[in-house]
């Protein structure tokens, strides 16, 4: 009867500690400034897209590089070749759960210019 004691709390600590784990990005947003002369004169490119992903193990155990608001930011503006900036920033925070595992994705939606 001792084990099966011992076994329950050992699973409701890993559900509490897996509680823990579950934090949002943050509200990082990436600034420059424009000058109104160059800005007047740029045309949007076009919609881009940016992710930033961490998977993790049996979920609350993080596998590869952690994730980054930056990281998405960098990887939409190089979707148009020739970016100055982009705007019109829409950050969003997403987890997927699967049987085992989770993934953590940050997206950046922007227009570039």
């Amino acid at each position: 009867m001792r084990t099966r004691e011992l076994i329950g709390l050992a699973l409701s600590m890993a559900l509490l500690c897996t509680g823990c784990t579950t934090s949002l990005h943050g509200s990082y947003v990436a600034i420059s400034y424009v000058d109104d002369s160059v800005g007047k004169s740029m045309k949007p490119m076009g919609p881009v897209r940016g992710e930033s992903g961490q998977t993790r193990f049996l979920y609350p155990f993080p596998v590869g590089p952690a994730t980054f608001t930056s990281e998405a930011i960098a990887v939409a503006k190089s979707q148009c070749e020739g970016t100055s900036y982009i705007a019109g920033n829409s950050i969003d925070d997403r987890r997927r759960f699967e049987f085992g595992y989770s993934v953590q994705c940050i997206i950046v939606d922007a227009i570039a210019y």
